[in-house]
């Protein structure tokens, strides 16, 4: 498809080929006019009466019939253009490496959608819980458990309960010598049970 650009800014009038449907390049040294043709065209694609602004330097304040004009051989509906301006907008910012990068590559009507079905997955689990009085029992009693497991970088913390409590062994099967004696009650049989003072 062919372009013919007149009077727009530094352009007097130029011709330019441009490929539909594919990447179209355009290289060369600044002040050449590059931004000029890619405004130009997109102004005549998406909003003729925005040529004006290209009207040149040498045309303004002045009485002429000369007006920035564009002239596409074929229909042009969408155009995308990558310059300064889309670079400005979209890279090299300070906090992302592009702006708004959650809503261009990840933000899409898949994940939308997938995320739409895992909440109302879970709401639904959130009801069980919510109406079930045992599990609510359950998840207080593993709250209580999980802070016993205090850990460190080197393993188990020596603070935790579950430490203290296990550190010298189980008290019940390895009874300390000094308590050796002791043992459990023994029931008296109820032959005393009338007994009176």
């Amino acid at each position: 498809m062919e372009c013919q650009i007149k009077n727009c800014n530094n352009i007097d009038n130029g011709k330019i080929v441009i490929t539909k449907g594919k990447l179209n390049i355009k290289f060369g040294i600044n002040g050449t006019g590059k931004s000029t043709i890619t405004r130009a065209i997109k102004y005549k694609v998406e909003a003729s009466d925005k040529l004006k602004e290209l009207t040149p330097f040498k045309l303004r304040g002045i009485e002429t019939e000369l007006v920035p004009e564009v002239i596409i051989n074929e229909e042009i509906n969408t155009i995308l253009i990558f310059n300064d301006d889309y670079l400005n907008q979209f890279l090299f910012k300070e906090d992302e490496l592009i702006s708004n990068s959650y809503e261009i590559f990840i933000k899409t009507p898949e994940y939308t959608s997938t995320i739409t079905q895992i909440e109302q997955l879970l709401s639904e689990i959130k009801k069980v819980f919510s109406e079930n009085e045992n599990l609510e029992k359950i998840l207080v009693d593993f709250e209580s458990l999980s802070k016993s497991f205090a850990t460190t970088q080197t393993g188990l913390s020596k603070s935790s309960p579950l430490y203290k409590g296990l550190k010298d062994g189980n008290k019940v099967e390895h009874i300390p010598a000094q308590l050796q004696g002791y043992s459990k009650l023994q029931t008296c049989p109820k032959r005393f049970s009338s007994l009176r003072v």
